[in-house]
């Protein structure tokens, strides 16, 4: 790839008549033709183009077009709550100059930690459907193998302490020197799961006169199968157990309806605009669910560049999610909305706090991030760095709050992002919180969760 433009320098040479001084000009006779080259020979060649200087490189131009990107990436990463992975990535885009960000998007990927925590997924996203440059479609299936995912009970003063854990286990009537109760309680607020989801979401405009505003429409279907390779149900004694002997078996069968207004630069690593969405979900058992519950969201992401170049920006985004009915816990601790999340607490939503220790019906949450290009150039190589802050407001339900109505949960941290060409990003971040006795999380991710 071109790292500049190149300024091709044409020569010329002109012969002039000029009359000496006092003398009127004479008419000078028409030159010879041209004598032909011999044969077998050609022409000399130009003179070859001199080198463009520094002054003549665009140093923020963009790159040139490149219909087709690819990445085959082998990760090493860490996550605070499934511990040190290992990543197989395979990212495909295909590119149309008319169409942003890209036209077709294919994602295969195959991940596993320590923990025994595993993730296997494909997904693709085309853009342009119908011949429609926005019209989008995305269809995904994820097949997640977890024993390590928290249950810590609901409301916002859930609590995860060794010393409830122990009384309850003790009450139970487990011996405190035995390698059961030892097990107990290293598992006490651990789910174990087998999820496999699959899903797809529309969007399309809703009006040519409002060319921003757009619809959608999405359905997705989890299963949730209690257990792991070998063993069935629920942790013994665990809280998700004493609550739920069955550990929920069932299926999640949910379609989910909203309107999108989005304006901003670019959707990879914007610097200005904003993405606002407003939706309603719902699970029934008309759609084979085995919960019925009905969900609002609204969502609001703005980023404001705080100079000339777009180098520093301030990004912040507010969610508000409500729900009635039935829902299950892993239903409680899912923030709808067309990109969906998990929360409050983990790599997305509540970062410093682990994965999903605060959950209910009621969620309201803020966050903000500066960024900051510390170099690089745009559609090549950028190394930037980042603080932020989330904030949480959780509750169980409006007549059952399960906490006090006024905390609020905050979650402190910063990390670094690499991008490079047009479509790839590393985001390494590092928190923290006082809800976690300031233990540091470490997340690694490759979109911005905003």
């Amino acid at each position: 790839m071109s790292l500049g433009r190149c300024a091709l320098v044409a020569l010329g040479l002109a012969a002039l008549s000029v009359a000496p001084p006092g003398r009127a000009a004479e008419t000078l006779p028409p030159p010879p033709p041209p004598v032909p080259a011999p044969a077998g020979l050609e022409p000399t060649a130009p003179a070859p183009a001199a080198p463009a200087t520094d002054a003549e490189v665009d140093a923020d131009a963009a790159p040139p077009f490149d219909p087709f990107e690819y990445a085959i990436l082998p990760v090493v990463s860490y996550d605070a709550d499934s511990g040190a992975g290992a990543a197989l990535l395979g990212l495909f885009y295909w590119n149309d100059p008319n169409i942003e960000p890209y036209r077709d998007h294919l994602l295969v990927f195959s991940y596993i930690t320590t923990k025994l925590v595993q993730i296997h997924g494909l997904g693709w996203e085309h853009i342009g459907l119908f011949g429609k440059p926005k019209v989008r479609l995305r269809i995904g299936s994820t097949f997640t193998i977890t024993s390590n995912d928290h249950y810590c009970g609901v409301g916002n003063e859930a609590d995860c302490s060794k010393a409830r854990a122990r009384e309850l286990l003790t009450a139970d009537g487990l011996d405190p020197t035995s390698r059961e109760f030892e097990h107990a309680l290293d598992h006490f607020y651990k789910v174990r799961d087998l999820i496999p989801t699959v899903g797809f979401d529309l969007r399309w405009p809703v009006s040519s006169k409002v060319p921003d505003l757009l619809a959608f429409f999405g359905w997705r279907g989890t299963w949730l199968i209690p257990g792991q390779v070998g063993a069935r149900g629920p942790f013994a004694h665990s809280l998700l157990a004493r609550e739920h002997p069955d550990g929920e078996k069932g299926l999640l069968s949910a379609v989910e309806v909203g309107l999108l207004h989005q304006r901003r630069d670019e959707e990879r690593q914007p610097t200005r605009g904003h993405v606002l969405s407003l939706s309603l979900r719902g699970s029934t058992r008309a759609l084979g669910s085995d919960w019925d519950y009905a969900g609002f969201n609204l969502t609001f992401t703005g980023y404001v560049p705080l100079d000339r170049r777009g180098k520093l920006v301030f990004a912040a985004r507010g969610v508000l999610d409500f729900m009635v009915g039935d829902g299950s816990v892993y239903t409680l601790s899912t923030v709808g909305g067309l990109f969906t999340q998990r929360g409050y607490g983990g790599k997305s939503l509540g970062r410093g706090i682990r994965q999903a220790r605060y959950i209910g019906r009621i969620k309201g949450i803020g966050q903000a991030e500066l960024r900051w290009t510390m170099f690089g150039r745009p559609g090549r190589f950028q190394l930037g760095s980042h603080t932020f802050i989330d904030l949480g407001w959780i509750g169980y339900d409006w007549g059952d709050f399960r906490g006090d109505r006024r905390r609020l949960l905050p979650g402190f941290g910063g990390g670094l992002t690499a991008t490079w060409r047009k479509n790839f990003l590393v985001r390494l971040d590092a928190a923290t919180s006082a809800f976690e006795d300031w233990a540091p999380s470490f997340y690694l991710n490759l979109t911005h969760p905003f």
